[in-house]
This record gives structure tokens, sequence and C-alpha cells, in this order.
């Protein structure tokens, strides 16, 4: 089976192919080399070559002068290629040498190739490059022969140009000619010229220049060698341009299908986590609603109560796991919530400890000292988050991260000098260190940039500094950056210190209860066990309520009651029809309806710039019941020429 499949390989090779023993005897060999001997493959093993060889026509001296080949390969341990001519036709022969594990050579696979073809190329290269020159002069390309003799070189006045002469440079030479090409091009240049002589070929390469007024320009070179009738190269026929705009615009293109590539893969992530975040809040509702329904019915003395309370306590804290996946998917809608913030950095701390890595020290000094600020938790999240994992990244091996917190008043003095609040106040101010290499300054600018990014190819977005710039900027917040190349970095955010509860009408106080006035409210939803647990919910509280499982079906009962509906309360996705469009719909049929939109995965239906609008209301699933009953109070009894 080994012969066979091995042989059946060979056969794949367009030129004969034979492995040969150092005495010679053949161990395999494809159809085309068989062939030239009158032989099927599969009579060649155990023959000699030299014996098939001097069976030819004046094969004696071919047989030897093979012999001579396979010696040398066997005594220098290394491949070779050589060429002759038989029979009007020119071949290409390489032997290499197959090792075995003692090192010693064991077998030799040996290609030859049919190389006439070429040959006859090469040949009319000659004729078809003196003809080049009226084209060249007339599309002002730079030309230049290379002597391989002496070396010495015969040009244009447009080569010159390209180098930044006015005319022709008295004595140009090759020394000078690599003067010009950047040291970073330099080797690779001389390497492939060296390596070209020796086989030659077609000749292309590009490569960057200093021109003699100091300007960096691409070149690029394209030509070919004229042989002699022994086959050496004897001259380097090379046409030469200025490439530099093609580079500049293909540089521009690589990098916006970079970034179109990474706002792909985290568009696919972030509808994935979105799906995911969906899906997971609609039963987390389910869950949070009947264990809150049941708490309310319950005093603390029951058996179930602190099971009921556990169930209710990791299901909200279930809940924010979701916020942070949607955080990361950038799908969710900014709800500023006041947070005290020491604690809700505290309560995320194992999250960054394991984001870090073990390798790392990491550092909490909270002293804020009760400080509270106004911001959507799943905001302040990503900001650290996005911090951290900067932090951890300019570390290359052990190192310390560290966090600390405080509260500062800004005066209008300080705002003059150029402090990173550009408005006086009392912040809350959270710095995040890194023992890290720090920020060059020529980065530092840049660095809030969109897209702009240090970081290797698929490891970065260049979105996280700018996206942190913009919530800072949404929730009236700063951000500052110190940094020492080599010491380390320091970014610092200020966010206003929020001073008074009552200025905000999101606190909602446990176990609220409202007693609805027989208000009829229309609930859609596609889960049929969040639509009975709000169904249930509602009509507890003195409602009335129809219930509908898709906007067809909301708008068949609102075309039947609709004069009886105050309000309507929709899922933001549902199939067919979305509430955004059921809303819509209904409203043309009474403007004064209500609208109240549910989610647990906020799309952009009906937000701008991720910030809700003013005249939208929005509850994000899981709630609870006391927040959801709040927000149908204020929307029902709001004024409504306000």
């Amino acid at each position: 089976m080994q012969c066979s499949s091995s042989v059946s390989m060979l056969d794949y090779f367009p030129d004969a192919v034979v492995i040969i023993n150092p005495d010679g005897s053949i161990v395999e060999a494809n159809s085309i080399f068989s062939s030239r001997f009158g032989l099927h493959s599969r009579e060649c093993p155990g023959k000699n070559v030299y014996d098939l060889m001097s069976a030819l026509p004046d094969g004696a001296q071919i047989a030897s002068g093979r012999r001579k080949k396979i010696d040398e390969v066997l005594r220098k341990g290394s491949w070779l290629s050589f060429e002759d001519e038989r029979d009007g036709a020119s071949w290409r022969h390489s032997v290499y040498p197959v090792c075995s594990h003692d090192g010693n050579i064991s077998q030799l696979f040996v290609v030859a190739q049919d190389i006439t073809a070429l040959k006859l190329a090469e040949r009319e290269c000659k004729e078809i490059n003196a003809r080049f020159d009226f084209t060249i002069e007339k599309y002002n390309l730079g030309w230049l022969v290379i002597d391989l003799g002496n070396f010495s070189i015969n040009r244009n006045s447009e080569h010159d140009r390209l180098f930044g002469y006015d005319t022709f440079h008295p004595g140009w030479t090759y020394e000078l000619f690599l003067d010009h090409v950047l040291p970073e091009d330099r080797e690779r240049l001389k390497h492939q010229f060296a390596e070209s002589i020796t086989k030659p070929g077609n000749w292309g390469i590009e490569y960057r220049i200093r021109r003699r007024d100091g300007e960096i320009r691409w070149l690029q070179e394209i030509g070919g060698f004229q042989m002699d009738e022994d086959g050496n190269a004897t001259r380097l026929f090379i046409v030469m341009h200025d490439i530099s705009d093609l580079k500049r615009a293909e540089e521009e293109r690589d990098k916006l299908q970079e970034q179109l590539q990474q706002f792909q893969k985290m568009e696919m992530l972030g509808q994935l986590a979105g799906g995911i975040a969906h899906d997971f809040n609609n039963v987390l509702s389910v869950i949070l609603g009947y264990t809150e329904m049941l708490l309310s019915e319950i005093d603390e003395t029951h058996p179930f109560y602190e099971s009921l309370a556990s169930i209710e306590k990791m299901s909200s804290r279930s809940a924010g796991m979701v916020n942070q996946l949607l955080a990361f998917s950038r799908k969710q809608i900014a709800q500023p919530k006041i947070l005290v913030f020491d604690e809700e950095l505290g309560n995320l701390l194992p999250i960054f400890v394991r984001l870090i890595g073990e390798n790392i020290e990491f550092h909490w000094e909270p002293g804020s000292k009760g400080g509270r600020v106004s911001i959507d938790p799943s905001q302040l999240y990503q900001i650290v988050t996005n911090l951290c994992v900067n932090a951890r990244d300019a570390i290359e091996d052990a190192g310390k991260i560290t966090i600390v917190t405080s509260t500062i008043h800004v005066n209008k003095s300080d705002c003059d000098r150029g402090h990173a609040c550009r408005t006086p106040g009392q912040y809350v101010r959270l710095s995040i260190s890194d023992t890290g290499s720090g920020i060059d300054k020529d980065t530092l600018p840049h660095i809030f940039e969109p897209y702009f990014t240090t970081k290797d190819v698929g490891k970065g977005t260049g979105l996280g500094l700018s996206t942190i710039y913009g919530i800072l900027s949404q929730n009236s917040g700063y951000i500052d950056c110190h940094t020492q190349q080599g010491a380390g970095t320091t970014f610092s955010i200020y966010l206003p210190e929020f001073k008074s509860v009552t200025e905000t009408g999101n606190i909602v106080p446990p176990g609220y209860r409202l007693n609805g006035n027989k208000e009829t409210i229309l609930v859609v939803d596609d889960d049929p066990q969040i639509l009975q647990l709000i169904t249930d919910i509602l009509r507890k509280n003195g409602f009335m309520v129809f219930s509908a499982h898709d906007g067809e079906d909301a708008t068949r009962i609102f075309m039947e009651s609709g004069d009886r509906i105050s309000l309507l309360l929709s899922d933001v996705l549902l199939p067919r029809m979305s509430g955004t469009q059921l809303s819509g719909n209904l409203q043309e049929l009474n403007p004064n309806l209500r609208t109240i939109f549910m989610s647990g995965y906020a799309a952009n239906a009906f937000s701008q710039n991720g910030l809700m609008d003013e005249d939208v209301h929005y509850i994000t699933k899981p709630f609870t019941i006391s927040s959801l009953l709040k927000l149908i109070e204020n929307v029902l009894h709001a004024d409504v020429a306000g």
C-alpha cells in the first residue's frame, strides 16, 4: 500500500520524478520518467538509473555526467540544480538528498523539468526589451541597464528625477543607489539582487527610497536579464516608476478592510449577545416577577420567605450579568441610575480580578466616602472594563494595576489652568494605574480617536477609549491621562457627584403598590409566560387587561375595544410587526393612547446615539413589579398637554 500511494502521488508531478538509492537503484518513479525508457512506473523499482541511461543513444556519456552530479550531492550533502540540452530540448535537473534518522543520505529525490519554452522566452525577451525604450520615454518611466560584468550603469534622465535630481547625477553608481534606499529595505534588495544573478529570471521588487530632498517614496522595478550563449546573465534591464500614491491607497484600503472586518465581527458578536440577553431576560422576568408577587403575600416568618428572597437575589444578580453582556454588545440604551460609587465598583471587583489574570497584582483603594453618581451601571462597567484591559495589555509580564477612588472639588481657577474637568464643581474621581510600558508622546494625542489602536491586528478595535470618551460626554464627565514611557500610565475619569435624591424620579420605594382605577391596559408580548405574569400583576392592582401575543392580535383587539384602552404596554421585538410599528398604527386610530415599551434587548428602534428619546417610556426586562407600577402611574397620570 505504501508504494502504490507514493507512486500515485509522484504521478501528480508535471515533470519526470524518480527516487533513487545512493548506488543508483530506483526506489520509485512516476509515469513521465518511466515512459522515457519505455517502461511502466511499476517496472522501474529495482532497476539502476545509470543502466537505463546508458541504454539510450549517447547514453554512456549522459550516465557518466549524471553520476558525477549525484556524487557531488552525496559528497556535499546539499541539493544541486543543473541544466543541459538534449535532442533540441533544454532541461533543468534538481537533485535533493533525503537523510535518514542517523543523518546519512539514504535516498535522492530527482526532478527533471523541460524548460525549452522558458529558454525560448528568455531569448525573445532580448528583442522585446530593445523596443521598450520608446514606450518608457513616452510615459516618463525611469530605466537603467546594469552590466553585470563591471557593474557599469546606463540610464535615462527620468531615472535620476525619481531620486530627486533635476539633471543627470555625475558618476551614478550602485553604491550611490543603495545610499538612497532606506536601511529597512536595503538588505532585502541586495539579497534579492545577488540571488537573481545566480538564478536569472524575471526581475521585480518594490522598495522605499529617500530622495535628495529628504522625501520618502516607494519605487517599483520590473525587468529581465540578458543571457549569453552559455546561459549566464550578462545584463539586467530595469524599468522603474514611483508607486507612492498606489501604496498609500493600498494602505488605506487595507486599513478600511481591517476596520470593516472588525466591525463585522463585533456586530456579529453583538447580535449574538443581544439575542441571548433577550431570551434570558424573558426567563428572568418570569422568575423575578412571580418571586416578588409571592414575597409580597407572605411575611418574613414564613418558612419559604428566605428561600424566595434568595431566588430574588440571585435572579437580580443574573440580570446584572445580562446587562454586562448587553454593554459588550452595545445594544443597551443608557438608563442612568443613582449609584454609590465605591459599592458599585466593589461588586464588580471579582470580575476585574479574573479579567486581568494571575500574573498581575490587583490593588483596590476605595476613597470616595459614599460619593454617588448618576450613570447607567452597564456604562460604568464598560468604562472600567476597557481601562483594566488596556492596563493589562500594557504590562508585558508581571506588574500591578491599582484602582483608586476619591472625591474632589474643581474650582474655576483649576479649569482655567487646564484641568481635565472643564466645568467647576464636585466630582467623584476614579483612577486606574498600571506599571506597564507607558504611551509615547507621538501616540498620546491620538488615543481617544475612533479606530486608533497600537495593538496587533485582531487584538484591538480602536474603539475602547473613544467609547469611554463618548460615555463620559453623555454623562457630563471627563477623562485624563498621565503617562511616562517605560514607567506606566494612569487614566482618571471624573463624574459629577450626585447630591439630591429628590432630583431623580427613578427611585421607586420597595413593595410599591398601585390601586388602579379600572383603567384598561393592552399588554403585548410573544412570550406566553411573560404575558401571563404581567396580566396577573396588573389585574391584581386593579386594572382591566387585554392580552395579545403579536401585533396583529393586538390590532384586532384594539379595533374591537380601542375606546376603552388607555395604555399600550408592548414588547419591542415582536414577530412580523415590531412594538414601535404597532404603537404608531394604534396611535393613528387614537392619538391619546399612551405607550410603554419593554424589552430585554434594547435595539435602536426608538433611540438616538444610545440615549432614550425624551418622549418614549421604556422599561428594561427583567423589572420589578414596583418599578413597572410606578412607571404606569407616571404615564397614565401625566398631563396630556405636557
